[in-house]
């Protein structure tokens, strides 16, 4: 991406405005990676590889309409804009892929137990509410200390971002960031030790008698590839 953040950040308010040069020059900047997203997501999936253009426009459009994804970003986001640019793509795929289901044989395996706090209702012994809570606060407080560790570590958190909060696949993430997977592989799971450890810390000071079920079912949790 050839813009800096603060150029980035104007840009994105300009569009979310309406300006039409803005939009534009988005269109221009985002459409690889957009490209490189939904090829990757469907390189299996013959009756869809056709449909990238499709999607890439559609996302557009959803992206820059009245009252839509864009105007809603907050451009305080720790995880900034390409992981909120990629879960609008996800969302747009996953409806194309409902669209043409009759169309093309397509399965995709369901995300629902890589989503933080899901999985950990399993256990009765939880309380739920402030589970949700604390995992929460985790990804707040696991962004703060992967900022103030440095670039490294801010990159193993967007690894974790994409992959746990966006179900985005690191083989995915490896096309999009053109970069090897054996690599990212390492990355996330380092990434999740790293972030059970930030979850675990909150979990002392604000539920200590749970911990030893919340550090079951975590593990569980974050040792899925």
């Amino acid at each position: 991406m050839s813009l800096s953040p603060p150029a980035l950040r104007q840009l994105i308010l300009s569009a979310a405005q309406g300006d039409p040069e803005s939009r534009v020059l988005m269109v221009s900047e985002f459409e690889p990676i957009l490209s490189r997203f939904f090829r990757a997501r469907w390189q299996h999936t013959p009756g869809l590889r056709q449909d990238v253009q499709e999607a890439v426009q559609e996302l557009f459009v959803e992206l820059f309409r009245d009252q839509g994804p864009l105007q809603n970003f907050d451009p305080q986001r720790p995880e900034g804009f390409i992981p909120f640019l990629l879960g609008v793509a996800r969302n747009v795929g996953r409806r194309i892929e409902t669209q043409r289901s009759r169309r093309c044989r397509f399965v995709r395996p369901d995300s629902w137990d890589r989503v933080p706090g899901r999985e950990l209702e399993c256990a009765a012994e939880l309380d739920y509410r402030l589970v949700y809570e604390l995992i929460q606060q985790a990804w707040d407080l696991h962004w703060e200390r992967a900022h103030a560790s440095g670039d490294e570590a801010v990159r193993r958190a967007h690894i974790l971002h994409l992959r746990i909060q966006h179900d985005i696949s690191i083989r995915e993430i490896a096309v999009l960031w053109d970069t090897d997977a054996t690599h990212l592989h390492r990355q996330y799971a380092r990434a999740r030790r790293e972030f059970r450890r930030v979850v675990l810390d909150l979990a002392r000071e604000q539920m200590p008698t749970q911990l030893d079920a919340l550090g079951q079912n975590l593990l569980t949790l974050l040792n899925r590839g």
